[in-house]
Formats: C-alpha cells, structure tokens, sequence
C-alpha cells in the first residue's frame, strides 16, 4: 500500500506543477512574440499558428505513421480515415484556389510518377517504421518529452540534407524520364475534382466497414 500511495501522491504532485508550467510557457512565448513582433508585425501570428497546429497534432494524436500502424496492428482505421478527410479538404483547397485565383492554371510543382515513387515511398516508410513516427509525428513527440525522437529528428535532418544535395542525379536519372499525370490536363477540372472525391469517398467507406466488422 505504501507503493501505491507513493505513486498517487507524486501523481498528484504532478497536476499541481502542470499549471505553473503552462503560466510559465506561456510567458515565454509572449516574450517571444513580442521580440517577433518587434522584428516583423506579422510574425506573433505566424508563431501562434504553429503553437495551435502542434496542439491539435498532439491532442489528436494525428500521425501517417500511425495511420498504417493502427489499421495493420489494432484493427483500427481512425486515424486513416482522418487522413483521407485531410485529403478532402486539400483537394476541396486546391480545386478552388487555382479555378476561382488562379485562371484554372494548376499551380504548384508536379513530379513525375514513376520508379522514382516507388523508391521514395519505401524509403519513407521504412524510416517512418524505425523512427516510430511520420515527421508530424516525431516534432510532437519532442515536445513530449520522448528522447528517442530527437535522436530520429537528427536522422530527419540528416537525409534532408542528403536528399537535397542528391537531388540533382535522381532527377537526371530517374524523374526526368518518368510520366508525368495531371488529372486537370487529362479530365478537366471539375471531372477532376469529381473523381479524385469519389475514389477518396470508397477508400473512407471501405476503411469503415472493415474496421465494424473486425
């Protein structure tokens, strides 16, 4: 018993230290704005933006990694159909920045679709698996306080680096000659739209069913 009323104290003990926290993080960032503020006007509004992003990534426990995790392991595929709402907004986002801003002329950098994607996402998914996390997962995950993640933040930086530098021949080899698809090209834009909402429509259903009858 004297075990259990340790830990229950120093759980205690932590909720009352939690608050002093928050007034002082929040302190900190007010300071840190102001010093933004002084330096450009619309930084603090930048700044707040990604602390509001990260808290909805951290309460949502919103992570691609674990998108394919939870639907593979625990038979769960809530995060994966949050993934495919993203993508539903996005599309929604883009379909209408370039019709109604942007005189229907796509706007945005295209590749090719080709071995080039292959390699790149196993490569992506072979250092998700091992980091235990997408790179929205593993920033949280620093915040939270998780060692192994700064040390997969490094291994983060490391092959951007690399990826950049190396940029240059996997184009020249691999993307230049590879297909490029533009679905506006080929369908149009508003049959575009249409079809990619559908297929996302049947990916969303499917997940659903699958996930109520496990």
């Amino acid at each position: 018993m004297g075990e259990i009323e340790r830990i229950t104290a120093q759980k205690k003990t932590n909720k009352v230290k939690q608050p002093k926290i928050a007034v002082v993080v929040l302190l900190i960032n007010l300071v840190i704005c102001l010093f933004l503020f002084l330096y450009k006007p619309y930084l603090p509004g930048i700044w707040f933006f990604g602390l509001g992003f990260g808290y909805v990534l951290q309460r949502s426990r919103f992570c691609f990694a674990a998108s394919f995790r939870d639907l593979i392991v625990l038979k769960n595929s809530t995060i994966m159909r949050a993934v495919i709402i993203a993508m539903v907004i996005s599309t929604l986002g883009f379909y209408v920045y370039n019709v109604y801003f942007a005189s229907g002329d796509a706007v945005g950098i295209f590749y090719p679709v080709g071995i080039n994607t292959a390699i790149g996402a196993f490569l992506f998914g072979l250092g998700m698996v091992i980091a235990g996390g997408c790179a929205s997962g593993v920033l949280m995950r620093m915040g939270e306080g998780y060692m192994m993640q700064w040390l997969a933040f490094v291994g983060l930086v490391m092959g951007s680096v690399m990826g950049s530098w190396s940029f240059g021949w996997w184009h020249r080899v691999l993307i230049q000659n590879a297909v490029e698809i533009i679905l506006p090209d080929l369908l149009g834009w508003p049959l575009s739209l249409l079809t990619q909402l559908f297929f996302l429509g049947i990916l969303y259903y499917a997940f659903l069913k699958w996930e109520q009858r496990q």
